[in-house]
C-alpha cells in the first residue's frame, strides 16, 4: 500500500472522499448531503487534518482533533495513521484505526470495525489495508497484517493472519489458548470456564440436543482425566445429570457447577 504520499493535499482527498460515498453508499443523495449530515465523512476530513499536523510535528495539536473527533463522532483514529483517497466510513460509530495502521485507495468500512495490535509488539503493529478492500460492520483486525487488494471482510469476523487478494473471509473460530486451573482440584479446570449452564441447557431444547451435548461435556471430562462411568449413549446422558445434579439435595449450592447442573424441563406455551 503506498498511500503515505497522497495523504498531503487534504482538500483533494476530501472531494475524493465525497464522489466515493456517493458512488458507494445508495443512502446518499448528493454530495452536499454527505458532506453536512455524514459524521463519517466530517471524522475521516478532520483525521486528514490531525495525519497532517502529525507529519509537520505539531503531536499535540493532532492529538487534541484526535481526541475531540472521538468524543463527538465515536470514531478514534491515531493522527500517525495512513489513509489513502476515496475512503468511506459508514455510519463511523465504534470504529478504531491504530497508529501505524494504513490503509489504501477505495476502501470501504463499516461501522465498529477495529484495526488494531495485539497488544505485545512494539514499532509496526496494525494492519494495512489494500486497494478497494471492503470491510463489514464489527470486523476486528489485529496485529501486523496485510490485507491484499479487493479482499471482503465479512460483518464480525477477527482477522489475524494475512488475506490473499480478491480473498472473501467471514466467520469468527474460537480456540482454547489456555486451561485455567482451579484450586478446588484437578476436576474444576474441566467445567471452570463455564459460568451458567443451564442456559447451555435451556438453549439446548429437545431431548436429543440435550443428549449429545451431556455425551460432548463427559468426553471433555474424559480429556481432563475424570474417567466417568457406565456405558452407553443413554448411559452417558444419564451419568452427566446425575453428576451435575449431585449437588442440589442439601446444603449451599457451588456457584459454578457442571454441565446441565440446572436442567430444568422448558415449559409448554
Amino acid at each position: 500500500v503506498d498511500a503515505a504520499a497522497e495523504c498531503r493535499d487534504v482538500g483533494a482527498l476530501a472531494r475524493q472522499d465525497l464522489v466515493a460515498i456517493r458512488a458507494r453508499d445508495p443512502a446518499c443523495p448528493s454530495l452536499a448531503h454527505a458532506m453536512v449530515f455524514f459524521k463519517g465523512f466530517a471524522g475521516v476530513q478532520a483525521h486528514r487534518c490531525a495525519h497532517e499536523l502529525w507529519l509537520r510535528g505539531k503531536t499535540a495539536a493532532a492529538c487534541l482533533i484526535q481526541s475531540r473527533v472521538s468524543e463527538a463522532f465515536g470514531m478514534d483514529v491515531h493522527p500517525a495513521a495512513t489513509i489513502g483517497p476515496g475512503f468511506m466510513v459508514d455510519h463511523a460509530t465504534g470504529v478504531v484505526i491504530g497508529e501505524t495502521a494504513v490503509v489504501g485507495r477505495d476502501v470501504t468500512m463499516l461501522h465498529a470495525v477495529t484495526l488494531g495490535g495485539t497488544g505485545k509488539e512494539r514499532g509496526r503493529r496494525h494492519p494495512s489495508v489494500g486497494d478497494g478492500v471492503f470491510i463489514g460492520a464489527g470486523a476486528s483486525l489485529l496485529g501486523c497484517i496485510k490485507v491484499g487488494a479487493q479482499a471482503k471482510i465479512g460483518a464480525g469476523t477477527t482477522v489475524v493472519r494475512d488475506v490473499p487478494p480478491g480473498a472473501t473471509i467471514v466467520g469468527v473460530v474460537g480456540v482454547q489458548v489456555k486451561k485455567r486451573r482451579g484450586a478446588a482440584g484437578a476436576g474444576a479446570g474441566a467445567s471452570d470456564h463455564v459460568a451458567d449452564d443451564s442456559l447451555l441447557f435451556d438453549m439446548a431444547g429437545s431431548s436429543g440436543l440435550r443428549e449429545r451435548l451431556s455425551e460432548l461435556v463427559l468426553l471433555r471430562r474424559r480429556g481432563a482425566g475424570n474417567e466417568p462411568s457406565g456405558d452407553g449413549r443413554a448411559g452417558s446422558a444419564s451419568e452427566a445429570e446425575k453428576d451435575a445434579g449431585a449437588g442440589g439435595g442439601g446444603g449451599a449450592k457451588s456457584p459454578r457447577r457442571g454441565l446441565f447442573a440446572a436442567a430444568r424441563p422448558r415449559a409448554k406455551l
